[in-house]
């Protein structure tokens, strides 16, 4: 959504894998366009571009990700301890943004070959090109109607979830020792 926002079009054509993120991509892309056919799932093998994108940052951030692996094989670093988190971020953040920025130069800067997708060119050249050609024009009032509707839904998600866990918990033996909890947490405060 802020993609569109900022650029005020939605991509002609939203290709993604069905990873459980992509369900959303999914349903504002048929949104925008009143066509469900703006959006076709298919395997991320099969994503040429993005693997070969990730075949060149990859090589990248090898020498960081087996840092960070044998901090962990050494016992230094928990993953789930948010203090070694943030204690992580504090140190590499700076040296990984160097590293991720002085690749995003390279590859904005790189020949992209023609497709029958879309053009070729520089991606930096290509991204100020004028946008009429590989997307349509969204109005802000469909960006924000969109938006709405899709806190919504996240919002129903939530409460239909919320709804399960009750019914779970309450067909659970725990349920006793939990209202009794509650009911001690409550009496105590």
């Amino acid at each position: 959504m802020n993609a569109v926002e900022a650029q005020g079009q939605a991509p002609a054509l939203l290709r993604t894998d069905c990873g459980t993120e992509n369900g959303t991509a999914a349903s504002i892309q048929a949104f925008f366009h009143q066509n469900e056919n703006a959006h076709i799932y298919g395997k991320s093998i099969t994503n040429q571009r993005i693997e070969a994108f990730w075949s060149k940052l990859r090589p990248a951030l090898d020498g960081w990700i087996d840092h960070f692996r044998t901090l962990k094989q050494d016992n230094i670093f928990e993953p789930g301890n948010t203090v070694h988190i943030y204690s992580m971020r504090v140190a590499f953040r700076e040296h990984i943004a160097n590293i991720l920025h002085t690749f995003m130069i390279y590859w904005n800067t790189h020949a992209v070959r023609q497709s029958s997708e879309g053009p070729g060119g520089i991606p930096d050249t290509l991204f100020y090109l004028p946008t009429n050609q590989f997307g349509i024009s969204i109005d802000e009032q469909s960006i924000k109607q969109k938006s709405i509707a899709a806190l919504t839904n996240l919002l129903l998600e939530m409460m239909m979830l919320m709804n399960s866990l009750k019914k779970l918990l309450r067909s659970s033996i725990l349920y006793p020792l939990i209202t009794d909890k509650q009911q001690l947490i409550y009496s105590c405060s």
